[in-house]
């Protein structure tokens, strides 16, 4: 069998090459919206546009925008991660997919435990709605990161750097053949560090926004014919976070640059992952072949905090999260001549528990003792099928649908000041036709084609948690439209993309009748909304030379919205910004002198939806570049991130209304760091 592999992007950025390679799993009728990057063996060493871990690829993805933990993790084409517009809950219902190899991520582990990319061989973006992949059906898109495989040949590699801000990272990879061509392991171990940029001046904690994460991955390939016509692996993987990854600044005088908050308590969000994975694939005769991907992962996390936002009250606290997630997908299929077909499966069973408890809600100065928490368990099942026909002259036709049923269960409990609040629990369940259609003509040098798509995110339960109550809400459906022109020459790629979403029964939060603001939300599905926009890839190649240029157009705005009972037709959506640009030049031989730079653009945005003028975020300009030497087996080198030392923040809150100052997660100022790499 032929595998296809995901088709090629013309995102440039230093260190990240695009593919032409296979993937390791046979991915067919990839179509407009899927781009693949793969890293060089430099691995964590490349310049810093946008942070540590994954976050540091996205200002480099067109109509991309980072987030934080106390927003959504990113955002694609507008679309938040967990939520177009944020709320406090079990963010069981995902917008966006975020696949770790294989294992689904959640809001709360990509606030503590997100994946370090060390030793990973691909990063792979899908956008618009996914019915037809190897996990949920979402409208928002896919991220998902593929770690290197285990290799049938002795490597290995490991990695020191330091820079400012006290920011260190290190990684070590051993790749061992137990068995010629049948048998290998794959150990690989990384971590990260850094004080922050933020101070306390209650206390004069310099480390206040110091974090810590830890990653330990171990995989097992079996081939069990010496070929690749059957390959079966199993992961384990151990993820560890320390720290404060909100590291939030407040905004105690006229800037909210400055770094500072002004607390009696430090914050600490530590958690630990553990997830184990196995998945497998077999080719056939006449074109057959049948994947699988079975994953099990656990998270505990706990947030301890202060909860009025000052020195002068001893308000916290102690949020804790607890995740159990088990999922499985089998898909099968053939590639013909003339035709492709695949069929496939997908189940999940979860299970999410969060917990407050601390002191707060009034009276001032004392406040009350308040405990709540919130159980949830949600089963998943779907069956799916997608063929593509030829029809003549180049021409294509594809489609397919998608059976999706999820069911929730959702159980709540409060006390406040010792006396019970509330208690409930809510089941809901919904079933749902997901159909896609679209056709393309596929040259030898160009392609170019379009599809509509059913974008859908399930109904659900919201939860107040300190009322101890939950509510329903029904699904949010619409429809989207893909179009995409694909050309290459010797030398140069390049993609543009069009896109335009509408969206119904659009989730709306609010604050129930006795709930506190920014703690309590419902959910009504009565927002209506729409999204439209461009992206343009190019990339040229000559040889260790290579040049790229991307940029993004993006509107996305509510056509009908209220919220709290304020009426915001027309406003635009958060962490949207409408440009986005960017442009970089590399030179990197086998041996010898190397170098590479990046320039990154985003336009202005903001980041609450009922406080667009208090939380509105400056547009950005992230210089980075990184240059050294490089022997058979050693490199060595210097690099520098935001050179231009851009002040700006990446989200904000503005809690004014119940006396909070108004915070925001800073972007990392100018870094300037050392480093070397070694292999073997």
């Amino acid at each position: 069998m032929r595998t296809l592999s995901l088709a090629a992007s013309v995102v440039f950025f230093p260190g990240l090459i695009f593919a032409d390679e296979t993937d390791p799993l046979p991915d067919v009728m990839v179509t407009a919206d899927a781009e693949r990057i793969l890293r060089t063996d430099a691995d964590l060493a490349i310049p810093l546009p946008g942070g540590r871990g994954f976050q540091e690829i996205l200002p480099s993805l067109p109509n991309v925008q980072q987030g934080t933990p106390s927003a959504t993790s990113f955002a694609v084409r507008g679309v938040g991660y967990d939520n177009v517009i944020f709320l406090v809950g079990t963010q069981s219902n995902v917008l966006v997919n975020f696949s770790d190899g294989g294992v689904p991520a959640t809001a709360s582990s990509l606030s503590a435990a997100a994946p370090l990319l060390w030793d990973v061989e691909a990063v792979e973006l899908t956008r618009g709605p996914i019915l037809f992949g190897r996990g949920a059906a979402v409208m928002g898109g896919e991220l998902r990161l593929e770690p290197r495989a285990p290799q049938f040949v002795h490597e290995g590699k490991a990695l020191g750097e330091i820079g400012s801000f006290q920011s260190w990272r290190a990684g070590l990879t051993e790749n061992m053949v137990l068995i010629p061509d049948k048998l290998a392991l794959r150990l690989n171990a990384s971590g990260e560090g850094s004080d922050g940029n933020v101070v306390n001046i209650h206390d004069g904690n310099e480390e206040f926004a110091a974090t810590q994460r830890s990653s330990f991955r171990g995989q097992l390939r079996w081939r069990p014919g010496g070929d690749e016509s059957s390959v079966f692996d199993l992961r384990v993987d151990v993820d560890r976070g320390r720290g404060n990854f909100f590291g939030q600044s407040f905004q105690l005088g006229p800037n909210i640059h400055a770094g500072v908050v002004d607390l009696n308590t430090t914050t600490s969000l530590p958690a630990d992952r553990h997830a184990v994975l196995l998945r497998g694939r077999m080719e056939f005769e006449r074109g057959l072949w049948w994947d699988a991907e079975l994953s099990y992962s656990n998270l505990d996390g706990t947030h301890y905090t202060d909860f009025d936002g000052s020195s002068l009250l001893d308000w916290f606290y102690l949020y804790t999260s607890d995740e159990r997630r088990f999922t499985a997908s089998t898909r099968f299929g053939q590639e013909g001549q003339g035709f492709k077909w695949l069929g496939g499966i997908y189940a999940e069973s979860s299970e999410y528990g969060l917990s407050f408890e601390g002191r707060g809600l009034g009276p001032v100065p004392f406040g009350r003792p308040f405990t709540t928490t919130t159980d949830e368990d949600v089963e998943i099942a779907a069956i799916f099928g997608q063929g593509e026909l030829e029809l003549g002259a180049g021409f294509w036709v594809h489609g397919g649908v998608r059976l999706d049923y999820q069911a929730r269960e959702q159980r709540t409990a409060a006390e406040l000041g010792g006396v019970t609040r509330g208690m409930g629990k809510v089941e809901v369940d919904y079933a749902e036709w997901l159909p896609e259609l679209g056709t393309e003509w596929r040259g030898d040098t160009i392609t170019t084609g379009i599809k509509i798509s059913r974008s859908y995110r399930s109904g659900g339960a919201a939860v107040a948690p300190s009322l101890g109550v939950s509510n329903p809400y029904g699904p949010e459906r619409g429809w989207e439209i893909n179009a995409f022109t694909r050309k290459q020459w010797d030398c140069l790629k390049a993609e543009a993309r069009v896109f335009h979403a509408w969206l119904n029964d659009a989730h709306v939060p609010y604050i129930p009748p006795g709930g506190f603001p920014v703690v309590d939300s419902f959910i009504s599905n009565s927002g209506k909304a729409k999204r439209s926009g461009a992206e343009v890839e190019m990339r040229w190649e000559n040889g260790n030379f290579s040049a790229g240029v991307f940029g993004g157009y993006l509107h996305a705005e509510y056509e009908r919205l209220v919220v709290n009972g304020v009426n915001r037709d027309g406003q635009a959506f958060p962490l949207a910004p409408e440009w986005t640009a960017g442009c970089g030049i590399a030179w990197n031989p086998v041996t010898g002198w190397f170098g590479e730079t990046s320039l990154n653009w985003a336009d202005t945005s903001y980041a609450q939806i009922d406080s667009p003028v208090g939380t509105k975020l400056e547009s950005r300009m992230l210089w980075s570049a990184r240059t050294g030497y490089r022997w058979e087996r050693v490199e060595a080198y210097v690099f520098g991130s935001n050179l231009l030392d851009e002040d700006y923040a990446l989200s904000k809150n503005d809690y004014s209304g119940v006396g909070l100052p108004v915070s925001g997660k800073l972007g990392v100022p100018r870094l300037l760091g050392t480093g070397v790499t070694l292999k073997w």
